[in-house]
């Protein structure tokens, strides 16, 4: 402590920020304070894992800001963080708050786990505060937050331990900062950092735009219909109409700057757009109510000056969504240009109709007609050629089989003669050659050359919006439509900051950041990782927060593009990938009256899947298991069901009759199973099984209760069910509905659902799921047994 009250005296400092404190609730705040400064701790607690060690302290200068709050913190095994608010004094006008984030990731931490759950609070933080400063800084050790938000600036660029760079400072604010070593902290063997600000307000960037605007005085509007009643419009009567128009509104104009009074006034940069004169006004009331020490009159200011700022940010907004509602599409883009700041005005280019119409007539002297695509067709069936009529674009994609690349570079000739013919010249330093090749021992290939010039080779290319890469991976399509998604998610931030009604908030997301995420998704959605797509899923759910409803996930934006480009592909006789696709027309309903099936009575339910929201976790090694199908069972009341007692059957269960086709003598005895005395649900054992008893018993433990739950977590210890238990299987079951009811057996498995939300419980290792794990918790010992050769597994 005594060498960091020597630091600060040395370097005045707005912050300390210190990872790895090694305090505990033993130590008291008094024995870690310094003069001038506020102490903000988080203490390792045992949700870390470790009994000692990490832990994170934030100072906060007293003379730079008295107002502090801590706003979040978090400790687990991955990462531990501590956010907390501050309110300076002074803040240039652009900024609201300062939003400090002191972050500690342990070396043996799981990276992805960490940066996701930092990214979790840095997007909500970043929502909440859109024109606050974000700083997050701390032991980052090998985890990097730009891969989560590409937005942010890292402003660390020397070596910290050794050669490497583990403590970083992120910040939204680029250049905001300039990092300088120090020495180490008594015995920490991290380097100190000193962070000096390098930011300039935009008041001193960004020189104030004069405007000349126009004023109605009172008196104007009656000064101006005087001049109406008093005018002769016969006199601008003409035979030609445009000749008329263009008096009487030239006239008009006249009357308009006579009547009106021109103001030159001056625009800052950082003066917020919903400012207005009335508002002015009141600030400048409240400033003198202030400085005349009257307390009533300065109170009576403020909350004139506070209804007055709600009525302007009130009127901006309503301007705001009559230019997002307009059906002028360039209204529209001008209001969200104008909103969110996208670009600087510009001025328009002087000229009159007479220039314009010379400079066309020069341009289009030089007009010929273009040659027609259609001829250029490729000569080997081994080569595909095409070409994008608006960008010129030309590309040969060849198939080579046993090292013969013949017909490859005979296409090549053949398009280079065709350009030449065609009066289109080739630029070669823009032409690409992308190698496709899966061996292990790849050959040398020769280098491709056009007109004596080797065209250069890459390891990837972007083609129509899509970047394409040798190994056929999509991480760098990823990674630049995370990049424009992120961006777009700004402007999304600021429109919701100016209570923009949740609808065209929908409309906004929907048309510039759904329509990135979703451009070729029937191409890359299945050949991307899951890591990928969870990454893409992430600025759905940050938009999702953002908006304040519900939006489609990425799986379901998938499953509706490919089902409307397979409908429009039926309609389109000329489509290759036409005689791919065979149009059913009544679905399911048909196919089954085609069938043996057609006898039997039955009814299609509906589930609403939106039951599940916050019981079920959606990542998962094995996605599958986490269908809203798979959790039909848990909700049984709830279906349009007129029967007391019902049979589910899991959709991969095989029914086989003893004899003849559909014999129900079967079915019938398991629905007529007579259940004990409080008992809602009749399974069959996995100690039980037949023939594969020594097969299942083989594949991680699932015959007892110990391949299902985590008996690590004390609330699985609690319970009191022995690990090995023999566990049911909930594929083939005979439920009583009443009974159901009666116990209230689907409140106590979503209970057991959201447990697993908050904290996993399940031993996801082996059993792989989490739909039959609660159904074992709710049933254990209350269950009639069904005979074993009524659900035989793993056949």
């Amino acid at each position: 402590m005594d060498e960091l009250r020597l630091q600060i005296h040395a370097k005045d400092s707005c912050i300390l920020l210190i990872t790895e404190t090694w305090l505990h609730q033993s130590i008291p705040d008094s024995a870690i304070e310094l003069a001038g400064y506020t102490t903000q701790r988080h203490d390792r607690t045992a949700d870390s894992g470790k009994s000692k060690g990490g832990g994170l302290c934030v100072y906060v200068n007293s003379s730079w800001c008295t107002n502090t709050v801590i706003t979040d913190r978090h400790c687990s095994p991955d990462i531990e963080y501590l956010t907390v608010k501050s309110r300076p004094i002074y803040l240039p006008r652009e900024f609201t708050a300062v939003i400090i984030t002191a972050v500690y990731i342990p070396p043996d931490a799981n990276a992805n786990s960490a940066i996701a759950l930092l990214h979790a609070n840095v997007s909500n933080k970043l929502s909440r505060y859109p024109d606050a400063v974000h700083i997050i800084a701390g032991d980052f050790n090998q985890a990097n937050l730009k891969t989560a938000l590409p937005k942010l600036h890292q402003h660390v660029k020397c070596a910290t331990r050794g050669d490497n760079t583990l403590d970083k400072v992120y910040s939204n604010i680029k250049g905001g900062y300039r990092a300088r070593p120090l020495p180490h902290l008594g015995q920490s063997d991290h380097l100190s950092l000193f962070l000096i600000p390098a930011y300039t307000p935009l008041k001193n960037t960004v020189s104030a735009i004069t405007r000349t605007v126009a004023t109605w005085p009172d008196d104007a509007s009656m000064q101006l219909q005087d001049c109406f009643d008093r005018t002769n419009w016969d006199i601008f009567e003409h035979q030609d109409l445009e000749v008329f128009a263009d008096s009487v509104l030239c006239y008009i104009k006249n009357c308009i700057d006579t009547v009106t009074v021109n103001k030159r006034i001056r625009v800052y940069p950082n003066q917020k757009p919903w400012m207005t004169r009335e508002v002015q006004q009141l600030l400048k009331h409240r400033n003198i109510a202030f400085k005349s020490g009257n307390r009533d009159h300065y109170s009576a200011a403020r909350a004139n000056l506070r209804r007055g700022i709600k009525e302007a940010k009130a009127d901006y907004r309503r301007r705001i969504e009559d230019h997002l509602e307009s059906n002028n599409s360039r209204q529209v883009w001008q209001g969200v240009q104008h909103l969110t700041g996208y670009k600087t005005n510009r001025d328009a280019a002087e000229g009159d109709l007479a220039l314009a119409e010379e400079l066309n007539i020069f341009f289009a002297r030089f007009e010929v007609t273009a040659p027609e695509i259609q001829q250029c067709h490729a000569a080997h069936s081994s080569a595909v050629l095409t070409l994008e009529e608006h960008e010129t674009t030309l590309q040969v994609v060849g198939l080579i089989s046993g090292d013969d690349e013949t017909a490859y570079r005979d296409e090549v000739e053949q398009l280079v003669s065709w350009c030449a013919a065609n009066n289109l010249l080739l630029s070669i330093s823009k032409t690409k050659e992308l190698i496709i090749d899966f061996r292990r021992k790849k050959p040398e290939i020769p280098p491709l050359t056009i007109g004596g010039t080797c065209v250069e080779r890459v390891a990837d290319f972007r083609f129509l919006g899509v970047n394409i890469e040798e190994s056929l991976s999509w991480s760098i399509n990823t990674s630049e439509l995370l990049k424009k998604a992120q961006q777009r998610l700004y402007f999304l931030r600021i429109l919701r900051k100016n209570n923009i009604t949740q609808r065209l908030l929908v409309c906004f997301y929907r048309a510039s950041i759904e329509s990135i995420l979703t451009y070729c998704i029937g191409i890359g959605f299945n050949s991307s990782t899951a890591a990928q797509r969870k990454a893409l899923q992430g600025v759905i759910n940050t938009a999702q927060k953002i908006v304040g409803c519900p939006l489609p996930t990425l799986e379901d934006l998938h499953s509706l593009r490919c089902l409307r480009r397979a409908q429009n592909i039926i309609k389109d006789t000329s489509h290759p990938g036409y005689p791919l696709f065979e149009l059913l027309p009544s679905g399911k309903r048909r196919y089954i009256i085609k069938t043996k099936l057609k006898k039997i009575q039955y009814n299609i339910l509906e589930f609403n899947p939106m039951v599940l929201q916050g019981k079920v976790k959606p990542d998962s090694s094995r996605p599958d298991l986490l269908h809203p199908l798979n959790f039909v069972r848990f909700y049984l009341p709830q279906l349009d069901i007129n029967h007391n007692r019902v049979i589910y059957l899991d959709d991969d269960v095989i029914v086989q009759a003893t004899s003849g086709w559909l014999n129900l003598g079967d079915i019938e005895d398991l629905f007529n199973t007579p259940l004990k005395p409080g008992h809602a649900a009749a399974f069959s054992t996995d100690c039980d099984l037949p023939s594969t008893h020594e097969m299942v018993r083989s594949i991680g433990m699932q015959t007892t209760y110990m391949g299902f739950l985590d008996y690590r977590k004390q609330e699985i210890k609690d319970l009191g069910i022995h690990p090995r238990d023999c566990s049911f299987n909930p594929g083939v079951f005979v439920a009583d509905l009443v009974e159901w009811k009666k116990q209230k057996i689907t409140k106590q498995l979503e209970k057991w659902m959201e447990e697993n939300f908050r904290e996993n419980i399940y031993s996801s290792a082996m059993a792989g799921g989490v739909a039959t794990p609660p159904m074992l918790i709710v049933f254990h010992n209350k269950y009639t047994t069904l005979d074993s050769l009524w659900n035989v597994r793993h056949l």
